[in-house]
């Protein structure tokens, strides 16, 4: 491939085109794929560097409250993730058919599933959000100030994992491109609203570490995007999304305890840490 054609595969990518991915080049259908998925996966990683970045100005108890949270909130990325790949990969086979209607179909029920699931882990994270809090290590201090964030957090799960799923349906369809667009725009929003509702900018009320639960819920809400389809669930199909969702999410919940075993030794150490003898150290050549 020239760089020529390179550049405008890129540009492609970006701007979303019709492709039917069962022709043509492999490494061209790959590289369509590929860099608009990168995109999204960054995008999704900068709505927590947002977030921390306007709530540090609030003090070191919510950026400790923030950041438990979102350890909690890795093990439901990965029940995300389970859902979105078996998904994507449903989605992807009937459109490969060219049983467009199926791929509908599909979509409708892995929606219905997703809201299932989310509704039950975010009922119970809400009401149990000061308790996972305290066994994250959190100290009182901390459990006072993150309580109505992580429970908003929790509370909007299905905003959250409907986000997966729907860019996941995006992609089994070949419109990698709507997702990274989505994800973006979510973006977008929550950079807009975040200083807003967190210091009280403009006209919008002061809500502190709330106000960052509000505008990270408000911007994936407002940038999910969802099809319809005629036929209702099947339970052949949810049967199947779960049995390919279960053998994905193992790996995925590996990382996300061991994020949550170190946020819990970090939070064992509290304030204590700022007594640390730590100092910078610069090595001095050895003297002959």
């Amino acid at each position: 491939m020239t760089a020529s054609n390179l550049w405008r595969s890129v540009r492609e990518a970006i701007g979303g085109t019709e492709q039917d991915f069962t022709t043509g080049s492999l490494n061209r259908g790959v590289l369509l794929l590929a860099i608009p998925m990168v995109l999204e996966m960054l995008g999704e990683s900068l709505f927590v560097v947002v977030d921390a970045y306007f709530v540090s100005r609030l003090g070191a108890s919510a950026l400790a409250a923030l950041a438990l949270t979102e350890s909690m909130l890795a093990v439901i990325y990965s029940v995300a993730v389970g859902l979105a790949m078996s998904t994507t990969a449903m989605v992807a086979r009937r459109i490969g058919e060219k049983d467009e209607r199926g791929a509908a179909r599909a979509a409708v029920q892995a929606i219905g599933l997703a809201v299932g699931i989310a509704a039950v882990l975010g009922l119970t994270g809400a009401l149990l959000a000061p308790w996972l809090l305290r066994v994250m290590g959190g100290e009182p201090e901390v459990v006072r100030a993150g309580t109505n964030f992580a429970r908003i957090q929790m509370g909007g799960m299905v905003v959250i994992i409907l986000l997966f799923v729907s860019n996941a349906i995006y992609r089994g369809a070949g419109d990698a491109t709507m997702a990274m667009r989505s994800v973006w725009l979510a973006n977008g929003i929550n950079i807009v609203l975040d200083p807003c509702l967190i210091l009280g900018l403009w006209i919008f009320p002061e809500l502190g570490l709330t106000g960052a639960a509000v505008a990270t819920t408000t911007g994936k809400k407002d940038a999910k995007k969802t099809d319809d389809a005629s036929k209702p669930p099947a339970l052949v199909f949810l049967a199947r999304v779960m049995d390919v969702s279960c053998d994905t999410l193992p790996s995925f919940d590996l990382l996300a305890l061991q994020s949550i075993q170190l946020s819990q030794h970090v939070g064992h150490l509290g304030p204590s840490c700022r007594h640390l003898p730590i100092e910078p150290r610069i090595a001095q050549p050895a003297e002959n």
